[in-house]
């Protein structure tokens, strides 16, 4: 009978005729299905063979849904869920950085001034061989490496987290921002004179070089350019294609405190504005559709933005394509400084406030 298939057994035929409504109803939950109906054959019956049902079979979740346990965060049309977390230590933490599978925030005050995680949910607290204002931290050349803005040896080291060495800085600057990309670290510092910018092909040997005279606060990498951004003065971004020879791209109106690279494009962060560039050298400013807050870091990871902000009224905002932002809920009251992605989440995490950390998972 069209329509219908033809059992081998009479009893199981109230089974087959079912199956439509059963995949009717995988469907509607995001089962896809790799076979079709079939047709009826020559002789008039349903054909059986050609039908594969893996996804009635398959205990995998389909788009949008979470992986994982039941209060687990997750995102769906590029909202994203987060879900405050306690520190160990309520101190004064300031930036988070992920590699070789460990989440790692540091701090600039406070008694144990490393914590690591590897799921952003879990935190143990380090301690830290030099008590420094540890202002960022990044993962390259096997290592992690961090920086401070004071103290006798403003660099540290380490290949798990756990265990630190101290390095010597090659200025004695208030190092603020730091990447890895290019085969090289490079870190930049908030103290206007000379010496505003150190590289290390691994950590450990620093070498000096001169900048655009300004307070900068963070750097990244991408697409063969580095790229600094500023809080004060004239200078709000400068790039360099070595990281030693610099140029000052020079912008009217408000501050930018930090720049991340994704999808083929820079976007720096500031208060109530962004400004976005495909090269590091011609830059767009954005202020419509920004919400009205201090943004002070930002993340690119599995194909969208995130940006915290230190004040305003909103403290999350996310966007697919670095143009179009929508502000989010944000789980506790912080100030937020940092925010990274790694191992398929967001992590970010602040100075003060009854949590300090915050994540969310996209799947």
């Amino acid at each position: 009978m069209p329509g219908f298939w033809k059992a081998p057994n009479a009893n199981l035929r109230p089974l087959y005729r079912s199956l439509p409504l059963i995949l009717l109803s995988a469907c509607s939950l995001g089962h896809p299905l790799t076979g079709v109906f079939p047709g009826d054959n020559a002789a008039g019956e349903d054909d059986l063979s050609s039908l594969v049902l893996p996804a009635l079979l398959s205990t995998g979740t389909g788009t949008g849904t979470t992986t994982g346990s039941a209060n687990q965060p997750g995102c769906f049309d590029d909202a994203l869920d987060f879900v405050a977390v306690t520190a160990p230590e309520l101190t004064l933490w300031r930036p988070v950085a992920y590699g070789n599978g460990q989440f790692v925030a540091l701090a600039f005050g406070g008694t144990n001034r490393i914590m690591t995680s590897p799921d952003a949910v879990n935190w143990t607290v380090r301690t830290a061989p030099q008590l420094n204002g540890w202002w960022n931290v990044r993962y390259g050349a096997g290592l992690f490496a961090a920086i401070a803005q004071d103290g006798t040896n403003r660099v540290m080291t380490s290949p798990d987290a756990v265990s630190w060495t101290l390095r010597n800085a090659s200025a004695a600057n208030d190092w603020r921002g730091l990447v890895y990309g290019g085969g090289q670290f490079v870190a930049v510092a908030n103290q206007p004179g000379s010496n505003q910018v150190m590289t290390s092909p691994d950590g450990i040997s620093w070498t000096s070089h001169t900048a655009p005279n300004d307070r900068w606060s963070d750097v990244a990498y991408g697409g063969g350019t580095y790229v600094a951004a500023s809080f004060s003065s004239t200078n709000k971004l400068m790039s360099s294609t070595d990281g030693t020879t610099w140029i000052a791209r020079v912008f009217a109106g408000s501050d930018t405190s930090a720049v991340a690279y994704g999808d083929g494009q820079f976007i720096a962060v500031g208060n109530s504005l962004i400004r976005k560039s495909p090269d590091g050298i011609s830059w767009t400013e954005q202020t419509a559709g920004i919400p009205a807050s201090n943004w002070t870091a930002i993340a690119y990871g599995d194909g969208r933005w995130v940006a915290v902000a230190a004040s305003g009224g909103d403290r999350i905002m996310t966007s697919p394509d670095g143009t179009n932002w929508t502000a989010r809920p944000v789980p506790t009251s912080a100030t937020w400084t940092s925010i990274t992605f790694g191992n398929g989440r967001f992590v970010a995490v602040g100075p003060n406030g009854s949590d300090r950390i915050m994540y969310a998972v996209c799947n």
